[in-house]
């Protein structure tokens, strides 16, 4: 019973830390040209380029919160589906992903943090606060121009994805076989060796593993790698299920299972 305090006392906590931070951004506005420092820290800038996903990870890198990517919508949206996080109904700290596109037709959904909720049940409306949006004041710029705290209506909406405040990286799994340390050159399609198994245990623990041949990297764990860098930011090209170095590292500390041993010199 202590414990279980205890946890719901950090999920609290972690909550409250992502809202504050998500609330000291309003009012930023780009650089001229449109180029945020949000989709710059994340590595995928473009005027053309929609941020609103990209703001959404920054936030979350900074307040030390782990969620599916959404710097590409889509991707984050399946993660939230596929890992039992999507509500209907919205909580503070929520994902929500609209059913308006940012950018232009077919563009990828918009996406916002629900940070108010009071009304939804008898007015289906709510307070998000959103990167790459209009203030939606009368008198305000037309242009998607910065961070805003917007009210939002449940008709707009796909679905609310809910962050996991309780999970902290590592701290629910132990290393249980293969090698603490891992190199990042035998993780590679078509190799069998205990560092593949490695990284399959670390896998099955944050996404789907099914139906592949344990020790083997073949093509059920290149797809199951591809879903890793899709729900940690990678955006196709660069999602192909081949390892390196930064989603490697990434997996071991998310999974808690293993570390990248460096290269020799």
């Amino acid at each position: 019973m202590i414990f279980k305090k205890k946890s719901n006392e950090l999920a609290i906590a972690a909550q409250t830390r992502f809202l504050d931070e998500t609330r000291s951004h309003l009012g930023y506005r780009p650089r001229p040209g449109g180029l945020s420092e949000f989709a710059t820290r994340t590595g995928y800038k473009g005027e053309s380029l929609p941020w609103s996903g990209s703001f959404i990870d920054c936030v979350a890198r900074d307040a030390d919160i782990v969620i599916p990517s959404c710097v590409y919508s889509p991707s984050g949206l399946s993660e939230f589906v596929l890992s039992r996080r999507a509500h209907t109904d919205p909580r503070p700290g929520d994902i929500v992903f609209y059913n308006f596109p940012t950018g232009a037709q077919f563009g990828m959904p918009h996406v916002g943090i629900v940070t108010a909720c009071d009304e939804y049940m008898q007015t289906g409306e709510f307070l998000a606060i959103e990167g790459n949006v209009n203030s939606g004041l009368p008198k305000g710029h037309a242009d998607r121009d910065g961070v805003y705290e917007r009210t939002r209506y449940k008709s707009d909406v796909i679905m609310f994805g809910r962050p996991d405040f309780d999970f902290r990286p590592g701290a629910e799994h132990k290393m249980q076989t293969g090698s603490l340390f891992i190199k990042e050159y035998h993780v590679r399609p078509g190799r069998q060796n205990p560092d593949v198994q490695t990284v399959q245990l670390a896998l099955s623990t944050i996404v789907t593993l099914e139906n592949v041949t344990w020790g083997r990297f073949d093509a059920a764990t290149q797809r199951a790698y591809a879903r890793w860098q899709r729900a940690i930011g990678y955006v196709h090209p660069d999602s192909t299920g081949v390892p390196d170095v930064a989603s490697l590292k990434l997996l071991g500390e998310r999974s808690g299972i293993f570390e990248v041993k460096p290269p020799e010199d």
